[in-house]
């Protein structure tokens, strides 16, 4: 009976161990905004590769540091904000504006894991609510 119980003790600690070292991956990052707003010139500048674009049609996925980055189109025909961007409650969202006055117009976005931002430089930084990475993919790193 000591034997058994001993094994058991010693398998539960050993599976305890390696679950603790099992290290899980990242969640992946979702890019979604409108059309122009900068998410394929960011991607492009996170992998140090020429910026210039055309209107991106498919969605798509890169591996940036051992973290998957989905570049997500927007459905135009969607009525509904968050199907039209693709949001769920489970993903992590970075969502790129055009402007500031954009914001204003987006439901709540609250019960969501959205971080807005804005790709291109801006002279007037009001928002508190908007990360400026003005451009620099330094700063795109720091938000994902």
């Amino acid at each position: 009976m000591l034997k058994i119980v001993f094994t058991a003790l010693l398998v539960i600690i050993i599976v305890s161990i390696l679950v603790k070292g099992l290290k899980r991956a990242p969640k992946p990052v979702y890019f979604v905004g409108p059309h122009g707003s900068g998410k394929t010139v960011s991607i492009l500048s996170l992998q140090s590769l020429p910026n210039k674009t055309v209107t991106t049609t498919i969605n798509h996925k890169i591996f940036y540091k051992n973290r998957e980055i989905y570049e997500l189109v927007p459905d135009d025909s969607a009525q509904d904000f968050f199907r039209k961007f693709h949001i769920n409650p489970d993903g992590n969202y970075v969502f790129f504006v055009k402007n500031e006055e954009e914001l204003d117009s987006f439901p709540d976005c609250s019960p969501y894991n959205i971080t807005f931002v804005i790709w291109k430089k801006v002279e007037t930084k009001s928002r508190k609510d908007l990360i400026y990475l003005d451009e620099s993919p330094e700063q795109l790193k720091k938000v994902i």
